[in-house]
């Protein structure tokens, strides 16, 4: 479905007001997250202060309801990776961008902390990941400020890197993730196809594409030709719950074959390559970025929530060109 954004996107985007009242676009976008975090981490948070006992360890309490309170406990709305995209471009926006917000500074440090807040709830492995990233790309740009200016800003940068980290790995799903894979990575002659679900989604994935490498399987096919890879693989959770590729390049090159992937590169890429006619190039190059990075491990155009996303902002920001 994500060919169908260079063919829709312009004649629902491509209008003059919308691009004079981009700055408030991105407000109320902000807003509009801000209130469903509110909303989700309320939630969480009366269900913990009702339900935490008292007698045993808050967090070992925490992780054995943790179908309760995090991931999809807690994103009831979406895919906690698909708001981790959401929350990870808001935070992208407030931190490098503000200023193409209408949003008053003073209220900045308090969304942003919702935001991680709500990252850490959602406990995507590669939400976190790259807000991690986020902040410490935030840190370095603050440090090379000075050092008389920069000292609280840095130190609070330094204490969201910190406590996400100690917070995440509290988190019993994302240890065990990392335990389980450092475990098969110790071992002699490990099966690097083997290591977790996105290595053995991505193997198969490869398998079909060197078999129909120009082609692809077309789309009618491309789900039961991965089952059936997984079967032949031995991956039998994959095929039972018949995962698709979680890699948006391999998902193109398997379905469409070359037409695909260079479509989806034509996509992603051309904005960047006409940067220096566009009046705010940085915010393009960092959605695209960010884009890329969920691309990697989700198949984030296979479902509308992915699509929208990246034809709301692509169109609302790559567009806005010079006179």
């Amino acid at each position: 479905m994500f060919l169908l954004i260079p063919l829709l996107g312009l004649p629902v985007f491509f209008r003059e007001n919308t691009f004079r009242r981009t700055s408030y676009a991105l407000t109320i976008y902000i807003a509009g997250l801000a209130l469903i975090c509110l909303y989700q981490t309320g939630r969480i948070l009366i269900n913990i202060f009702t339900g935490y006992p008292g007698e045993v360890s808050f967090f070992d309490w925490m992780n054995q309801h943790d179908p309760s309170f995090f991931s999809l406990g807690f994103s009831i709305f979406e895919h906690p990776t698909y708001l981790a995209l959401k929350l990870n471009w808001a935070i992208i926006v407030l931190i490098f961008f503000h200023g193409m917000t209408v949003l008053k500074k003073k209220y900045t440090i308090p969304v942003i902390i919702l935001f991680c807040s709500a990252l850490i709830f959602a406990a995507s492995k590669a939400g976190l990941i790259i807000l991690v990233t986020i902040l410490m790309i935030s840190l370095f740009r603050t440090l090379r400020k000075g050092i008389h200016s920069t000292v609280i800003s840095a130190g609070l940068i330094t204490i969201m890197i910190v406590f996400t980290i100690f917070l995440s790995l509290r988190i019993n799903r994302i240890d065990m993730y990392f335990t389980e894979v450092k475990s098969r990575l110790v071992i002699e002659n490990p099966d690097l196809k083997n290591i977790d679900q996105r290595t053995r989604e991505w193997y198969s994935a490869f398998q079909i594409i060197r078999q129909q490498p120009l082609s692809g399987t077309g789309f009618a096919k491309a789900e039961e030709k991965l089952v059936e890879e997984y079967v032949k693989n031995g991956f039998n959770d994959e095929a039972l719950l018949r995962l698709n590729a979680h890699n948006q390049f391999l998902e193109a090159q398997m379905t469409f074959g070359i037409a695909g992937t260079v479509t989806l590169f034509l996509m992603l890429f051309l904005p960047l390559f006409f940067r220096s006619r566009m009046i705010s190039p940085q915010p393009v190059i960092a959605l695209i970025s960010l884009t890329i990075c969920f691309l990697l491990i989700e198949s984030m155009f296979n479902r509308q929530w992915g699509i929208m996303f990246f034809l709301l902002f692509i169109n609302l920001l790559a567009l806005k060109l010079k006179e």
